[in-house]
């Protein structure tokens, strides 16, 4: 028992140099994650690691739990580890601009692709890790996103690094003027639609 306490309060610790100062006293905290643990069916280790990854973005207390129920529920339908995906969705939220509280939205969306098509989650993530800022430079929504790497993986079969790089190629190249030319070329209309 007392290594258990030792080890909970290290990690607390731990979580709370990295938050907001008023985030909260050791034992709020530690109660919430435990709390979250035991309703997602997760360890308490990876319940603090996913929260302190969070954490560390800068993020607000309310912010790192409603991010951390989102991953944990990530590791549970996608056979995700802590690390997985809680760098995936950090990725998610900068690089897309979307809140915390719309984590739970976006593991749904991606559950959903790896459900009904030839992809997992993991390499979604992973994909979406390599390519997510110029798609967002590209004015690409995150849903327009995970369907370009769902087809990709479809027809490639690839892994997620692969489909990220090569859908980041394919923004960088049809961005460029001389690409742009090119398609103009083709139609009066493709450079336009491009």
């Amino acid at each position: 028992i007392n290594e258990t306490l030792v080890k909970t309060e290290d990690a607390v610790i731990a979580l709370q140099r990295v938050l907001p100062s008023g985030s909260g006293s050791n034992s709020e905290i530690s109660g919430k994650l435990y709390k979250i643990a035991q309703e997602y069916g997760q360890t308490f280790e990876n319940v603090q690691q996913i929260a302190q990854n969070f954490a560390r973005t800068g993020m607000s207390w309310a912010d790192t739990i409603k991010a951390t129920e989102a991953a944990v529920l990530a590791l549970n339908v996608a056979e995700l580890d802590a690390t997985q995906a809680s760098d995936g969705m950090i990725a998610i939220l900068t690089q897309f601009g979307i809140k915390a509280t719309d984590l739970t939205l976006v593991v749904d969306k991606l559950n959903i692709s790896a459900d009904n098509a030839a992809v997992t989650t993991e390499k979604l993530l992973a994909a979406l890790q390599r390519t997510g800022s110029a798609a967002a430079n590209a004015n690409l929504s995150l849903d327009e996103t995970i369907s370009l790497i769902t087809a990709l993986s479809e027809a490639t079969g690839r892994s997620g690094e692969n489909l990220g790089t090569a859908l980041n190629s394919l923004i960088q190249y049809s961005s460029k003027s001389s690409a742009l030319d090119t398609f103009a070329g083709l139609s009066d209309n493709v450079a336009q639609v491009v």
